[in-house]
């Protein structure tokens, strides 16, 4: 029997679900949450990401600070056409109130939470630190994520997420209750300062969400959005799981669940390895499962 020691780098779904997979396994588990980490101010889970919350955390999502279900998703792609109603079950929810949540039912189950990176030593290292933790990437184009906090008109649905394809990018509009909502553009790329200039732009050439909205916080989140694979996610020395490992398309709304399922995967190759297994066909099943 190896030793079953791990660190992992980064305090998002991803990681924190392989912490605790492996306290589950009997294993010590050291964490660091690195400061600068990119995440989204919300996100919208599907119901394969709730049942995997549930599955692996017994979590209620609906019951946390924030969260508000969705039923339905207006999409709108060409101008021209009809915008297409599909029934949509979802859940939009405040991402650090599921972070948080996740962090505290970790309390009191033997983790070790570091301040710092350091070493890894003789421990099995884990990197969940997003898109920042990628490595060797293989970008997918040079897609932004452009977002702000908005207020919803009055007539504005709230049980209603809509997409749609405007000139120069697509707009997303999340009804987040009490008539608060998240507004998101994905637009081929776009400078720093650009960012509230471009949303603006963007929702002058709307027809279907602009109408939607009464007002917008000027202050604009800017974001890397392009999809994206490491290539080099899965080696003896590091594994690479969540956004590190492979960064989906936001419009896929996959992206978390399968944040999770590389958790689960990567704490099963690590214990099988720990048990005796083969550490390096165990990574290679994991790879070609990102693939």
């Amino acid at each position: 029997m190896k030793p079953r020691h791990a660190l992992i780098l980064g305090a998002g779904a991803a990681g924190l679900s392989c912490a605790r997979l492996l306290l589950l396994r009997g294993w010590q588990v050291d964490l660091v949450a690195p400061a600068a980490a990119i995440t989204g101010p919300v996100v919208v889970l599907n119901p394969a990401a709730l049942e995997l919350l549930r599955s692996m955390w017994g979590l209620d999502a609906a019951r946390l600070r924030g969260a508000h279900p969705l039923a339905r998703r207006l999409v709108a792609w060409e101008a021209g056409v009809p915008p297409v109603s599909l029934d949509q079950p979802a859940l939009a929810l405040p991402l650090d109130a599921l972070t948080q949540e996740l962090d505290t039912r970790l309390d009191g189950a033997g983790l070790r939470r570091l301040r710092q990176d350091e070493p890894a030593g003789e421990r099995r290292l884990v990197d969940a630190r997003g898109r920042l933790g990628m490595a060797d990437a293989r970008r997918a184009g040079s897609r932004m994520a452009l977002s702000t906090r908005v207020r919803l008109a009055a007539h504005a649905p709230e049980d209603r997420c809509t997409l749609e394809s405007v000139s120069g990018g697509w707009l997303f509009l999340v009804p987040l209750g009490g008539g608060a909502g998240m507004l998101q553009a994905m637009v081929p790329g776009c400078p720093e300062g650009e960012a509230a200039t471009r949303l603006q732009d963007l929702c002058g050439g709307s027809r279907l969400v602009a109408p939607l909205i009464d007002a917008a916080d000027p202050r604009v989140r800017l974001q890397p959005a392009m999809p994206a694979c490491s290539a080099d996610a899965a080696r003896p020395q590091r594994i690479a799981i969540g956004d590190a490992a492979l960064a989906l398309d936001p419009v896929s709304g996959d992206g978390l669940a399968s944040g999770l399922r590389g958790a689960a995967l990567a704490a099963a190759v690590l214990d099988d390895a720990a048990a005796g297994g083969d550490l390096q066909e165990g990574l290679q099943h994991y790879a070609l499962r990102l693939a």
